[in-house]
């Protein structure tokens, strides 16, 4: 696609101590295909880097990235996580590739006797993207490569052609969010949800803030940082967006 217009956002997260139709591409295997945006969590492509992670809706109205960090967490700095060992976990890897499937599940289960003050990840937050006009979409489809972890979204707005590319960077430890046309057009970003308490919009991206309210005793602050890369056309500041 020749992209005359073009968007890029990306967001790092520093760590915390600083029911469409779906289909299967026959000739490769690897990709999953859907014809319809996600309407629900569940039906959203997961991307991550094992550190930070995303699900992609692929909305035509808006994109949405929910967003999770490996750091953020309901439990304490250096709370002793009880229940599984690393050992545990070692032998039933070696049951499975065995295909001792029922005894490495055995062997996980009443490792987790026991198990106290369990804690969970918590979410980071939702990157929103509104595009300002009414579309009428065509051509929707939106799919994800299981081999390079990348998502393609691709549709028409009447006589716009849109690409979205979003995956997660290992090396530079981004999650990056392609939006190119052949057109020029306009999308409204913002930030909302999860533990974000503060955002700090700038010309070219914005910062995010927030505390965990459960166990955050600590009053440790995460911190979260986008950069928005456009061409053919400027970013700008719209209250509590850009």
């Amino acid at each position: 696609m020749d992209c005359r217009a073009e968007l890029d956002v990306l967001l790092a997260v520093p760590s915390a101590q600083s029911a469409c139709g779906m289909g299967i591409d026959m000739k490769r295997e690897r990709i999953l295909k859907f014809t319809t945006p996600a309407s629900i969590w569940q039906e959203a492509f997961p991307i991550g880097n094992g550190r930070l992670g995303a699900f992609v809706y692929g909305g035509t109205d808006g994109e949405l990235l929910r967003i999770n960090e490996d750091t953020l967490w309901s439990g304490y700095p250096g709370d002793e996580q009880t229940g599984m060992t690393k050992d545990a976990i070692d032998q039933a890897r070696e049951l499975a590739k065995q295909g001792r499937y029922r005894e490495a599940d055995a062997l996980l289960k009443e490792s987790n006797k026991g198990v106290r003050d369990v804690q969970i990840y918590e979410p980071f937050g939702d990157l929103v993207l509104t595009f300002e006009k009414e579309r009428e979409i065509t051509a929707y489809e939106r799919s994800l490569d299981l081999d390079t972890a990348c998502v393609n979204v691709t549709y028409r707005d009447r006589d716009n052609a849109f690409e979205e590319t979003c995956f997660a960077s290992a090396p530079a430890q981004e999650i990056c969010l392609r939006i190119c046309a052949e057109k020029p057009f306009t999308v409204k970003i913002s930030a909302e949800n999860g533990f974000l308490t503060e955002q700090r919009y700038e010309t070219d991206g914005f910062a995010l803030f927030g505390r965990l309210r459960q166990k955050s005793a600590d009053g440790r602050l995460r911190q979260g940082r986008s950069r928005i890369l456009c061409f053919f056309g400027n970013p700008g500041r719209d209250g509590n967006a850009l």
